[in-house]
């Protein structure tokens, strides 16, 4: 008769305990046999790995501790990949910055090229001179005096001249002059006198400053320059991309780590009333209440931090993409609405294989750091051209030739000096180098160890580039494992924690092991999303690798800083180039 009493009231206990134990509304309990993380096809057209609770959790707002006493909006914004690169593309700050830089140096090929631009110098010059004059002047009575008078010059002189360099180092100048000169009273045989000057001057380097190459080397450089400007921009360009793919899907994991919190805080919750209930009717000690009590606390706890890592990844993600970024610095009375992102997208899994070779090769090919490299090398190849030019001595050939004229008019002038009767030429070599020569030495030293440091490097970066490629690969290689151990892992955890709570219901377990097993089903609900999140990541890391995070993406960004060589190549591109 007593087995049939106590039997009564332990079914009594559960039908009271079940009655009493509140419904979820946000949250539901596993289905046993069921993973928390459904993967889909990815031969399918929806290939996206949802997490079941996600739909719940995506319409909360991540709010404030402050929410009840804010009389701001809040507004979620939903907002892809795809938009958020976009938008980063265009508005980034830092980028926006960088901008210029390939701009900046394609102005020092502009600079470069003026070296070889003809100058012209033009003078205008009006001037008068009055100078003392002594003679003799008498009186009315006869007497001689000495007086101090002017004589009076006026001159006009005209000049003009061009000058410049050419490409092999010629400097040549031509110029023509005019002067008219007038006196008063004594102004000679010719007043006012006409006097013009043709002349032509040459110096043509024979040694150190002479050819196409040491001549063009600047320009060549400043050309590598700007290349380099833009290969340092699409690298900043590729990073950009990567940071925005790693602080969004983050931004996912942070959010959907609150929901896999927020879930087991409810199982805990339901522990609670459970044991609650048997405290009441005297089936379990305040001990099982005071257990049950602290693990929540420990969960709340955890959820704060979650809850604050969700606004650091929004701030994150806003920052790079520089969304609604002026908000924050208006005044109080007009930040009438708060905007929090939420990812729209769910990390895809997608098997492909991967040849090591290839993704390589393909690195090498493509990534900018190599582009910089080798362009380095050919910068330090012209500066060591340079160098080594200037430890042949200075000797340069003169040369000049001119015809002048004089006439009591211009146009008689310039006949006197077309009939060629008045020339005037000179030739000459000068000479100049350093007596002890330690300057050229030691630039030309340095140039050349440059020109090998430079060399290494570049074998190097290839090193380092091969070896990144290699780290990716493994990586994405260890995720794509991970989703499925992980997956494996939480159904298990699940399946335990099940089995657990049946043994707990029965009395064959403690409140102590439900609440452990409830924390081993929350760390692989929260690892299972990391893992999901960090796959993808690893995916976009291995095609920076490459070089390839642009093209994957579907960026196709337009260069319009083309040189205009680049833009209408010629036969004088090779000269230049």
């Amino acid at each position: 008769m007593k087995k049939y009493i106590l039997l009564f009231c332990v079914c009594s206990f559960f039908i009271y305990a079940e009655e009493k134990l509140p419904k979820s509304s946000n949250l539901e309990e596993p289905v046993s046999g069921s993973p928390l993380l459904e993967f889909t096809n990815s031969d399918s057209n929806q290939n996206y790995n949802v997490p079941s609770f996600y739909s719940k959790f995506e319409s909360n707002t991540v709010y404030s501790k402050d929410f009840e006493k804010d009389n701001s909006i809040h507004s979620n914004v939903y907002i892809t990949l795809r938009e958020c690169i976009a938008l980063g593309l265009e508005e980034n700050l830092g980028l926006t910055i960088d901008r210029y830089d390939p701009l900046i140096s394609k102005e020092g090929i502009r600079l470069e090229r003026s070296v070889f631009d003809p100058q012209f110098y033009g003078l205008a010059q009006w001037s008068e001179n009055k100078s003392p004059r002594p003679y003799y002047k008498y009186d009315i009575f006869g007497n001689q005096r000495v007086h101090i008078g002017n004589t009076e010059t006026e001159t006009t002189d005209l000049e003009g001249r061009i000058s410049g360099k050419f490409i092999t180092g010629l400097e040549y100048s031509f110029g023509v002059s005019q002067t008219r000169n007038w006196t008063e009273k004594f102004g000679g045989m010719v007043n006012p006198a006409y006097s013009t000057l043709a002349e032509g001057r040459l110096k043509v380097p024979l040694l150190k400053g002479f050819g196409l190459g040491v001549n063009l080397a600047p320009l060549r450089i400043s050309k590598n320059n700007w290349r380099i400007a833009n290969a340092n921009f699409d690298e900043s360009m590729q990073m950009l991309v990567m940071d925005i793919i790693n602080s969004y899907w983050t931004l996912y994991y942070y959010r959907e780590d609150v929901n896999a919190k927020e879930y087991a805080l409810n199982l805990a919750y339901e522990l609670l009333k459970v044991n609650e209930a048997k405290v009441k009717v005297g089936m379990a000690a305040p001990l099982t209440v005071t257990e049950a009590k602290a693990s929540i606390a420990r969960q709340e706890e955890e959820l704060l931090v979650s809850k604050n890592l969700v606004h650091d990844g929004e701030d994150n993600l806003r920052t790079i993409i520089n969304f609604k970024m002026d908000v924050l610095f208006q005044p109080k009375a007009f930040k009438r609405v708060r905007y929090y992102l939420v990812p729209s997208e769910k990390p895809r899994v997608v098997d492909f294989k991967l040849d090591e070779a290839d993704c390589i090769e393909g690195a090498v090919n493509n990534r900018q750091t190599m582009k910089i490299a080798k362009l380095q090398l050919k910068n330090s190849g012209e500066n060591l051209k340079i160098a080594k030019n200037n430890l042949f001595p200075e000797v340069n050939f003169l040369g000049s030739l001119g015809y002048s004229g004089l006439g009591g008019n211009a146009g008689n002038s310039y006949d006197d000096q077309f009939s060629a009767q008045h020339p005037s030429w000179s030739l000459g070599v000068e000479v100049s180098f350093p007596i002890f020569y330690n300057e050229p030495v030691a630039t030309f030293r340095r140039a050349k160890y440059d020109n090998r440091q430079t060399e290494l490097s570049l074998k190097n970066v290839k090193q380092i580039v091969a070896m990144d490629v290699r780290k990716s690969i493994r990586l994405v290689e260890t995720n794509r494992k991970r989703i499925d151990a992980t997956k494996e892992s939480t159904k298990l955890a699940s399946e335990q924690l099940e089995a657990e709570q049946e043994k707990y219901k029965v009395g064959q377990s403690t409140t102590f092991k439900v609440l452990q097993f409830q924390d081993d089903l929350a760390t692989a609900l929260s690892q299972e999303i990391r893992t999901l999140a960090e796959w993808r990541v690893s995916v976009a890391a291995l095609y920076k690798s490459i070089g390839r995070i642009l093209e994957e993406n579907n960026i196709l960004v337009d260069d319009y800083s083309k040189t205009d060589e680049e833009e209408n190549p010629g036969w004088t591109d090779l000269i230049w180039r």
